[in-house]
Parts: structure tokens; C-alpha cells; sequence
């Protein structure tokens, strides 16, 4: 049981770096954004060529900032089915924890077979 659960661990920390990355991402899309948004204000009487481009770029920023709000959302949905993976394997065992499998949303990362190396037999 130590394994599984330093396995578990070890998928939510690395989840948690994504989720930090994924942070850093959306914040310094959001200043790049305002920068934007910034050059729109200013140069929206002139209707320049300026302030079309920056209107078309800031349409793709919002994209991007959605799109990584959605990842940051999926990678904590992960990380809490993680840890109901972790206390249906410590109270119910292997069939509970099969159960907790089919309602996790990343089940890539659990792959059943890794975790019935990783528990003692008679389990």
C-alpha cells in the first residue's frame, strides 16, 4: 500500500507543478491582455491598422485565458480523484477503488494494472 500511495503522491505532485504552471500562464496572459486592451482604448478613434491588429490578437488572449482556466479546472478535478482513489483503497480496497476509477476524470494516469502490482496481494 506504501507504493500505490507514493504513486498517488507522485501523479498529484506532478499535477500540482502543471497546475502552478498553468497559473503562471493565465496570469501573465491576463497582463499581456490589459497591455492590449490599453493599446485598443488609445488607438480606437484613429481606426488604425494598430488598433484592428490588437483588437484580432486580444480576441485570441481571451481564447487562450479561457482554455487554460478549463486546464487548471481538469487538473484539480485529477487531483481530487487522486485522493478518492487514495481513501477507497485504504477503507474499501482494490474493488472500491476500481469503482472510484470509473468516476475519475483522468483515467489515463491510473492505469489499473499499476495499481494491482502496487498492492499486496490478499487485498
Amino acid at each position: 500500500m506504501e507504493k500505490l500511495e507514493e504513486y498517488l503522491n507522485n501523479i498529484i505532485y506532478r499535477q500540482e507543478q502543471l497546475a502552478k504552471t498553468m497559473l503562471i500562464l493565465v496570469v501573465s496572459m491576463v497582463v499581456v491582455a490589459a497591455l492590449f486592451l490599453v493599446i485598443i482604448l488609445t488607438s480606437y478613434d484613429d481606426h488604425s491598422f494598430v488598433g484592428s491588429l490588437a483588437v484580432s490578437i486580444s480576441g485570441f488572449i481571451v481564447s487562450v485565458l479561457l482554455v487554460g482556466v478549463f486546464v487548471i479546472i481538469r487538473i484539480h478535478s485529477c487531483m481530487n480523484g487522486c485522493d478518492l482513489i487514495k481513501v477507497r483503497l485504504s477503507q474499501g480496497g482494490l474493488i472500491a477503488a476500481e469503482k472510484a476509477l470509473s468516476s475519475t476524470c483522468c483515467i489515463k494516469d491510473f492505469p489499473i494494472e499499476k495499481i494491482k502490482t502496487l498492492i499486496p496481494s490478499g487485498k
